[in-house]
């Protein structure tokens, strides 16, 4: 049995090399921008692909702003309308298919 301090070291030792790494900060950013291509590049294929004519400016503009700022701005893109729903649901198949989680997506409404 392993006395509580031979336990805390024995975690040090086991996760001490991992935050040492600096490879591992920049994995995570280069993962974030990865994302964000992703993210862009399936919003333009979202866009071409449906009729939008029941996508409102604000919801065009809000994912926009989102993608301007690398994906790292924290906007709120409601999806009112059913293109908007359509839209938002394929952009948000095609990321978790990538492998992006959905709390990376910029979709939420504010209570009203």
């Amino acid at each position: 049995m392993t006395s509580p301090s031979g336990t805390i070291l024995l975690s040090v030792l086991i996760f001490l090399p991992f935050t040492l790494v600096p490879g591992a900060t920049f994995a995570q950013s280069d993962w974030g921008r990865q994302k964000c291509e992703l993210y862009e590049n399936a919003w333009a294929r979202a866009l071409s692909s449906t009729p939008n004519t029941d996508i409102n400016d604000s919801f065009r503009a809000a994912n926009e702003t989102f993608i301007a700022s690398g994906c790292t701005e924290k906007i709120a893109a409601c999806p009112r309308s059913s293109d908007e729903r359509e839209l938002a649901n394929m952009l948000t198949i095609a990321m978790l298919n990538e492998g992006a989680a959905s709390t990376f997506l910029p979709f939420a409404c504010d209570d009203e």
